[in-house]
C-alpha cells in the first residue's frame, strides 16, 4: 500500500487543484493564480533513502523541486498548470490532460463548452466502448 500513496497524494492534489479553479472562475478571483507540482521521487527524511536506491529507485535533489516551484511562483502567465518534475526536467501535464478530455468529449452538443460531469463520463465510457468494438 505504501507504493500507492504518492500518486494518490498527487491525484488528490490535481482534483482539488480543479476544483478550486472552477471556484476561483465563478467568483471572479481570476487574479490569484493557482498552480500544483507532481515531483518524481525526491530526496527527503520522509523515506528511507537506501532502500529505494537498493531496488533501484533513482531519487532527485530537492532543489530539482525546488526550481520547478520558483518557475511557477516567477512567471506569472503560469495558471492551472501541474508540474511533473523528475531530475529538475519540468513537464506540464494539466493542460494535454484536459485538451485530451475536450477532444475525447468534443464539449456539449449546445456548443456552451461546459459539460457536466456525468455527461463527460458517459462519453468518455462510449467512446472507450467504440474503441472496444
Amino acid at each position: 500500500m505504501t507504493f500507492l500513496t504518492p500518486a494518490t497524494s498527487k491525484y488528490g492534489v490535481l482534483g482539488f487543484q480543479r476544483g478550486l479553479l472552477d471556484q476561483l472562475r465563478v467568483r471572479n478571483l481570476e487574479k490569484i493564480r493557482l498552480n500544483s507540482i507532481a515531483p518524481n521521487w525526491t530526496r527527503t527524511n520522509l523515506h528511507d533513502e537506501d532502500w529505494l536506491e537498493s531496488i533501484g529507485v533513482r531519487q532527485q535533489d530537492p532543489d530539482s523541486v525546488a526550481r520547478g516551484v520558483a518557475l511557477l511562483a516567477t512567471d506569472t502567465t503560469r495558471h492551472g498548470e501541474v508540474l511533473y518534475i523528475e531530475g529538475g526536467l519540468c513537464l506540464e501535464v494539466e493542460k494535454e490532460i484536459l485538451a485530451a478530455n475536450e477532444r475525447i468529449t468534443d464539449t456539449t452538443p449546445d456548443g456552451d463548452g461546459h459539460a457536466h460531469d456525468h455527461e463527460i463520463f458517459e462519453r468518455i465510457f462510449e467512446h472507450h466502448h467504440r474503441a472496444q468494438a
